[in-house]
């Protein structure tokens, strides 16, 4: 039976595929028109497909639902949280949860350390400036940069004195994997090689796959969508999270709560944008909860995908894991449907023989439909989830049914948003940006676009932007204004006159689409933005010096 079971679950897949087209289809005509791969969705040729392989997949589903529930909970198993309601945290004006407040107070004692040695000076510890940093999206080449820039402040003890950093798509890969696992960055660094010779793993042990069904079956049974990002993300789970081994594809972002309370680390912040609702609103994901300062709402991150009624959840779903949540943050690449196609076609031939034989004509014309349709090659379902804040009297977008939250780099490429939030009272954020691209420095533009529509302070930016490796930008009549370091992704010919980043995109292996990187490859980038980093430290002193001066 369960073998079954984990058919049947995968294909289900599709049927919720189907059953959330329309959703997909609204959130496609808002993308960005880079993303032209997009344009070969046609809304009448989905519906065709949707009905000619309707009646095989209620055919299956008719079979799932008569499962009595003590099998599909031998299935589905215990979890964290399973016995525990979840509150939507309502705020009216901007505060911090609990776990924040408390996290800020036992960080700031070991920033205060820091910060003294890393000036060389006394601070008050009541006037200390709060630093973030902020780090780009671009795929792999984002993630090892942000990389490279992390080893350096590690190195110079700049790291701990920052209190915050937020990632967007490609740079969460190396935030939340360094995290979870606590490896040293220089040990991260030296193994990354190993993980990404061959780019984005695929599944291929049978214990992976069952685990893969075994989270379908878990969300099919609490009624939740399933999407693209539970074969997405597992597959980045594969390639970047393996010192977890058998247990890769059930770690969760909130595993590194213990760890991140005890202030030894930035609280990492990650970003996605919700794209059903107009204009484009910023989520951002902590080990603490999931929310919006634009709803003005958050929910413990481990209730996330529940559904809510009044503020309340009315069920114990489990946590989403973080290799969903990294399939999510980076979700402008996606698995496309023929890969999910072959995963689930392997996944049948294994269990062939398990297999009745009233299911091979239906599961036979799904497969066929979906390899012959036009959407073959194109990326597709983006996560979609109950809307926690439904009917709330008062909450912004409480009509939604439901949130599809998706890369925020869709809208600008710079997680700046959950850094300008006024609760957090950030002093100095000093960006890295490893955004492809010749108009290096737009998307800092786009985010005090942002800032000005949302009455948000922010330092007015110079024409120059994005031409010098590092670029000071603050209020001189408003010292409550953050001050923003910005450094790019540039050509550094004091790194090496040889090595052009812009060439290395257009030409080489620095391309945002590509997912190889030899541990040579890995170095040479990574040491880009770590050179930098050490370049202008004392530019960074300084400024956090005059900082602190102001206050």
């Amino acid at each position: 039976m369960k073998k079954l079971l984990c058919i049947l679950v995968l294909f289900s897949y599709f049927l919720m595929q189907s059953a959330y087209v329309d959703h997909a289809l609204s959130d496609i005509h808002h993308m960005h028109a880079h993303y032209e791969r997009l344009k070969k969705y046609n809304k009448w040729y989905i519906k065709d497909l949707y009905y000619a392989i309707k009646p095989s997949i209620t055919q299956v589903y008719s079979v799932l639902t008569g499962v009595p529930q003590a099998a599909l909970f031998a299935v589905i198993g215990h979890h964290t949280h399973e016995q525990q309601d979840a509150s939507v945290r309502i705020v009216h004006s901007d505060t911090l949860c609990e776990s924040e407040k408390i996290y800020i107070t036992q960080r700031s004692r070991n920033t205060h350390k820091a910060l003294e040695s890393f000036l060389d000076r006394s601070i008050d510890k009541e006037k200390q400036p709060r630093i973030a940093c902020c780090f780009s999206g671009g795929g792999f080449r984002a993630m090892i940069l942000t990389l490279g820039f992390l080893v350096a402040a590690q190195d110079s003890g700049l790291l701990d004195c920052v209190t915050y950093m937020s990632g967007l798509s490609g740079s969460t890969w190396v935030m939340a994997p360094w995290l979870a696992t606590k490896k040293d960055l220089h040990e991260w660094r030296d193994t990354l090689g190993q993980k990404t010779a061959k780019g984005i793993r695929h599944l291929k042990r049978h214990f992976d796959r069952k685990q893969i069904v075994k989270q379908l079956l878990t969300k099919v049974w609490f009624k939740q969508s399933v999407s693209a990002m539970d074969i997405y993300g597992p597959l980045l789970a594969n390639t970047l999270l393996t010192e977890f081994k058998d247990t890769k594809l059930q770690v969760t972002i909130s595993d590194t709560h213990e760890h991140i309370m005890q202030g030894r680390y930035p609280l990492p912040i990650y970003t996605c944008i919700a794209t059903n609702i107009e204009p484009y609103e910023w989520f951002e994901v902590t080990p603490f909860e999931l929310g919006s300062n634009a709803l003005g709402a958050y929910v413990p991150l481990w209730a996330y995908g529940r559904a809510f009624k009044d503020g309340k959840s009315m069920n114990y779903a489990p946590e989403q894991s973080l290799a969903y949540f990294m399939g999510i943050f980076v979700s402008a690449f996606e698995v496309d449907i023929e890969d999910i196609v072959r995963l689930g076609a392997n996944a049948i031939k294994e269990f062939k023989d398990d297999i009745p034989s009233m299911f091979h004509g239906p599961i036979d014309t799904i497969i066929e439909k979906l390899v012959d349709s036009p959407l073959d090659d194109v990326r597709l379902a983006p996560s979609i989830m109950p809307n926690f804040v439904r009917d709330i009297t008062g909450v912004p977008f409480a009509e939604h049914k439901r949130l599809s939250l998706v890369d925020a780099g869709i809208d600008f490429n710079l997680p700046l948003p959950p850094l300008l939030r006024s609760a957090r009272d950030i002093d100095v954020i000093i960006i890295y940006d490893s955004s492809a691209g010749g108009d290096i420095g737009c998307d800092l533009r786009y985010a005090a676009a942002y800032a000005q529509r949302k009455g948000i302070k922010f330092p007015p930016i110079p024409e120059s932007l994005g031409k010098e490796l590092c670029t000071i930008m603050q209020d001189p009549h408003d010292a409550t204004c953050p001050t923003i370091i910005y450094m790019p992704r540039i050509k550094n010919e004091a790194y090496s006159t040889a090595f052009d980043p812009d060439n290395c995109i257009d030409n080489q292996y620095c391309s945002t689409f590509n997912f190889k990187y030899s541990q040579e490859n890995i170095n040479e980038l990574s040491g880009l933005a770590e050179f930098s980093c050490h370049q202008y430290i004392d530019t960074i002193k300084k400024v956090i010096a005059e900082r602190y001066a102001r206050k």
